[in-house]
């Protein structure tokens, strides 16, 4: 499906015109349009790190979130790592404030294979670093409290990847 890039300027007047247009359905699209908007951009990888998507192979998991992100298909671990999560990863190191780099600093060394925390891990197997850092990156994104996190965080979806036994059990809770 092509995406429409627009400034936030363009999707003011975009909505605002729908809901002055005359015909039916156009105020519910400007305000699905509105309600749109606040949503995270980012926000199917915070959802996969909290385990509201079922994992099969992180790899073509990650890839299904990164191409409805970003409209590219095929990205690498690589490429998602350095492209998304650790622009993500540094937000939410230092969403708090007050001289919060070290701990990004100390994220970042950690991935080093000759790293303090890595060498007994992985000191008999091969280091993939590719999957080490996504794995940290999903590890901090995990953690970050939904308050936090700039927009909202809306609901998984699953025409991007299923759902996980875990979201569908809350979910069944929550509606009955």
């Amino acid at each position: 499906m092509p995406t429409l890039n627009l400034t936030n300027d363009e999707k003011n007047l975009t909505v605002e015109a729908l809901m002055h247009m005359p015909g039916s359905g156009n105020a519910e699209l400007a305000d699905k349009l509105k309600e749109k908007d606040k949503l995270n951009p980012h926000r199917h990888f915070y959802l996969y790190a909290k385990h509201h998507y079922k994992r099969t192979d992180m790899l073509k998991d990650l890839q299904a979130i990164a191409e409805n992100y970003s409209g590219v298909p095929g990205l690498s671990l690589r490429e998602i790592f350095e492209g998304l999560l650790l622009g993500l990863v540094y937000k939410a190191i230092t969403c708090k404030g007050n001289n919060q780099e070290h701990f990004f600093e100390d994220f970042i060394k950690r991935l080093h294979p000759r790293g303090i925390s890595n060498q007994e891990r992985f000191s008999g197997e091969a280091y993939d670093y590719d999957r080490v850092a996504v794995r940290q990156s999903l590890g901090v994104l995990s953690i970050v409290a939904c308050k936090d996190i700039e927009g909202d965080l809306g609901l998984p979806d699953p025409s991007i990847l299923p759902l996980s036994e875990h979201y569908d059990m809350e979910a069944k809770e929550k509606h009955g």
